[in-house]
Formats: C-alpha cells, structure tokens, sequence
C-alpha cells in the first residue's frame, strides 16, 4: 500500500548518528529509497533533487524498530488488573477483568458493525492509526502490523513490517514468524507444545524461515529477592528440552528471539550457554514486565552474558506508547538498578540489536546500502552528545519520520518540499501535533469506503469507545494525560525495586565472600 521509494532523490545534510551513538555532520543522498552515498563532501546531484540541509539543533536518527507489539490494542487507554503482580501471562490473560476490559473490548471494536468488506476496511484503518502512534515516535518498523498470527497479515500503510520479508531487505521467499506461543498450560498446569512448534519446525527444515520472535515464559523472574514462578521457569527449562531446539547449528541458521524470556535464570550457566550457542535473542520489555509482574529480568547478567537484547514495546494497555518511550523508560529502570549497560547498548536494542533479531543489515543504521531509513529531531537540549539528546527528547520533538526516503509524517515546514498530500494531526491531540502532518495514501479506506480522514475518522473511532465508557489514547505519549501519569507510577514502582535487586545483589556477594 506504500509507494516503493521516493520517486526522486533526496539529498539531506546534517548531523547523522551512528549506532555507537556517534554523530558527524555528512551528506547522505538517498536513491529509490535506499542510502545511495554518505560523505564529507556534497555529491553531484540532479535539477528535480530534493535538497534539504538541517540546523544546528537537528539530528537524524536511524530508524527504531519494534519487535514485539500488539498494535490492534493501541488506541486503548492504560489497564490497571485487579489482581496485579500476576505470576504470568497466563493468569492475566484468563482473568475476568482483562477478558471484560480488553478481549471483548478488542472483539466488539474492531468486529462490530458493517459487512465482511466494511469490516476489513475497519480493521486497515485501526492498524494504520496505529502504525501512526508508533511512526509520530520514530518507529519505522513494527512487528507485523494489526494482529500476530493473522492469516493474512494487513498491509502496512506508514512503517515496514516483519510480515512482509521484502520490507526488510529479505527474499521475498523467506518468512518472519510471529507466535504468540510456543507453550501453553496443560491441565495440569505444566507446559505443552502447541502446533506452533510444529510450523516453526517445518518451515525452519523447508528453509524457508528468516527469522522467528516467539513469546516465551513470560512472568514473575524471582530478581529481588522473590522465588520465580514456577510455570514461568519450567516453559523456559521445556524449550531447552524440546526436540526441536537440540540441533544448535540448524536453529542459529535463521534468527531466533524470545520474547520477554523472564524464566531465563541468568545466574545458571545451562541457560545462558544454551542461547549463547543457538545465537538466540531476547526482547525485553520492562516496562509491561513491571505493570504486570512488578519484576523483570536481570538484562545486564544477559548483556555481560554475550546476549544479543533487543526491546519491544508490547501494548498501549500495560506497556509503552512507541519504542522510543520503551527506550527511555529503560533508561531509567537501568540507572535505577545501578546497571553497567551503557547508553550505546541501549540505543543498540531499538536499532542495530534488534535488527540482528531479523538477520538483516539493511535496517537499524545510517549507512550506504542500507534503506533510507531515518527520523529527524529539532532538540530543545543543549548538547553535543546524540544520545543524551536521543533520551531527552519527546516525540513532541520530531520534526519528520522517513521510510524508504519518503517522509510519512513530521512538521509541515518540513514537509513542504515533498509532493505530497498533508492531513494535519486532529486537534485534540494536544499541543504536541499543533504542526504536524502525515501522509495517508488516498487508497486506504473507512467502512463507507472513503479516503480516510485522520481527523474525522480518529473522531468516529473516538465516538465508538464512548459508547463502551472507554476514552481513546492519544497518539503522542506527549499529550497522554493518563499514560504519562501511569509511567510516573510506574518509574515509583522501579525506584523501589531498584533498592531490592541491589540490597539482594548485595546479599549475593556477601554470600559468595562467605560473609
């Protein structure tokens, strides 16, 4: 549904960031939505180029991804569960409260109303707002888009998507799965394979699989001081037993990553020699892992580990509003713990990390070869240092968001240059949007089978959930009233957690000194 590349080069100067999180003042030329050059020096270029040379205070960012997210619920306002910590996600997700709140919720409103047709129309519009939400904070790649496991995966509008190998710079052959799990709870509550590790398994030997980004023992870790749950700790110790991983070289020939992976025990070396041999990733997500099981893993061990660690988002409902706002929050929680993971690596798990997770180069860097790929921010922070500017930033801040070269949202001084049809940003998205604008190419439709119109449509989407006694989130993390106020809980909660891991680590050494 996106155009291919910008039908003209764009020629754009300014301080680029590497993935180190350094940065230098070049040019970079980009050509049929690839990165055709990067110098010193301004390369040749045609009359009908598109030239843009920033200022002083801007900085191009590569392009974030985001390898674990549920975007069909990413209009919903925050979840607070009745029964929060849960031991895992089985807990959560077979209450009453999530199933009344959220399921049905996410059931009526992208089914309700309409023929089939109207119907998926419905369903391409949400998943278009919702790449909207994601690209207004820099993420120009998601994992799939709308619904894991979907039959027919909708087509992106705005950002790449793991469903689509040829947006990632694969073969169009190859495939990116995305399994909502590998395990489930028999009635005995132990872990059983599900079909799923069948699929994996035949297009792995088909040699048809580029990569796969599985949920995986997902629940309480025990660090701090607390036991683990036992569910969440035995799916982990059953993945490492089943048939299907014991081939080491024929699972690290395509990609694998775990997503939350909280019954890793980074203290016993089975389980970290077991990944570090299968080249197999883990998709942190702290913040979800926080409001739900009020802990997380022990990340650093993981890094120290030799652990590739990508982040994911999860969900608007208990998680972060984009990857960028995942990163920050990370951040945090790091200092927090008083964790050795620096700045760079960090950076590393929204970009080139996370796009070591998909078995490509082409996305996650600035550089000749790679797709052009990028957003630009105008910093209010003084200083010379990318990342700190990076951390500090809001996506209030974002001046444009480029995929394949072609700007797909920003601010309208901006985007003036490019040929293009520009939907200001709804009004009631705060201040935030007051000079925003995005593109929606004119193919993608309402129900009644109309251009969609972001702001009417966003005010119909809006109506609906009022009818439900359910307040719409906003786009931009920068005007969510409620989400920001659930993160400020939320940071409390990590202060307090950070004291208990470090008076545990404590324990742990006096221990290991015979103290």
């Amino acid at each position: 549904m996106i155009p291919e590349a910008q039908p003209r080069d764009l020629l754009l100067r300014g301080k680029l960031v590497q993935p180190d999180g350094s940065a230098a003042d070049r040019y970079l030329l980009v050509r049929d939505g690839t990165i055709a050059s990067i110098g010193r020096s301004r390369p040749p270029r045609s009359d009908d180029t598109t030239y843009v040379e920033l200022g002083p205070d801007e900085w191009v960012f590569p392009g974030l991804l985001d390898l674990h997210t549920h975007s069909s619920y990413n209009l919903y306002p925050v979840w607070d569960g009745d029964a929060v910590p849960y031991p895992n996600r089985f807990a959560w997700r077979n209450a009453a409260d999530y199933q009344r709140d959220i399921r049905d919720l996410n059931r009526w409103f992208l089914d309700s109303g309409g023929d089939p047709e109207a119907k998926a129309r419905r369903q391409q519009m949400i998943a278009a707002f919702a790449e909207l939400q994601a690209i207004a904070g820099g993420t120009t790649t998601l994992q799939e888009s709308y619904a894991l496991e979907a039959p027919d995966p909708l087509e992106p509008v705005l950002c790449r998507s793991t469903a689509n190998p040829l947006d990632l710079g694969l073969a169009a052959d190859r495939t990116v799965m995305s399994v909502v799990d590998f395990f489930r709870p028999d009635d005995d509550g132990r872990p059983a394979p599900t079909r799923n590790l069948d699929e994996y398994l035949a297009a792995r030997e088909a040699d048809t699989l580029a990569a796969t980004l599985v949920h995986l023992a997902e629940g309480r870790s025990g660090l701090g001081g607390g036991q683990p749950d036992p569910y969440t700790r035995a799916e982990f110790e059953a993945f490492m037993a089943h048939p299907a991983f014991a081939d080491a070289a024929a699972v690290a020939a395509s990609p694998l990553a775990l997503i939350h992976g909280c019954g890793i025990d980074p203290d016993d070396d089975r389980h970290l020699a077991f990944l570090r041999d299968r080249d197999i990733s883990v998709i942190w997500s702290p913040s979800s892992n926080l409001l739900l099981y009020r802990e997380t893993i022990d990340v650093e061990k993981l890094v120290a580990g030799g652990i590739n660690v990508a982040l994911g988002s999860d969900w608007s409902p208990s998680g972060s509003k984009h990857i960028w706002d995942e990163a920050k929050f990370a951040k945090f929680y790091l200092q927090a713990m008083g964790s050795a993971v620096s700045d760079a690596d960090l950076f590393g798990m929204v970009t080139v990390h996370a796009a070591r997770c998909l078995g490509t180069d082409a996305l996650g860097r600035l550089a000749t070869g790679a797709k052009a790929d990028f957003f630009v921010l105008r910093s209010p922070v003084a200083s010379d240092n990318a990342l700190e500017v990076f951390f500090k930033t809001t996506d209030r801040d974002v001046r444009a968001v480029l995929v394949g070269g072609i700007p797909r949202y920003g601010a309208a001084d901006f985007l003036a240059p490019f040929p293009y049809e520009w939907q200001p940003m709804p009004a009631r998205e705060g201040s935030a949007v007051v000079d925003k604008r995005v593109h929606l190419p004119p193919n993608l439709v309402n129900e009644a089978g109309e251009p969609v119109s972001v702001g009417a449509d966003l005010d119909r989407l809006e109506d609906l959930l009022k009818s439900k006694d359910v307040k719409r989130s906003n786009l931009l993390s920068d005007s969510d009233v409620p989400y920001r106020a659930q993160i400020r809980d939320l940071r409390k909660i990590t202060v307090d957690y950070g004291w208990r891991v470090g008076y545990e680590k404590h324990q742990e050494w006096k221990r290991s000194q015979g103290l």
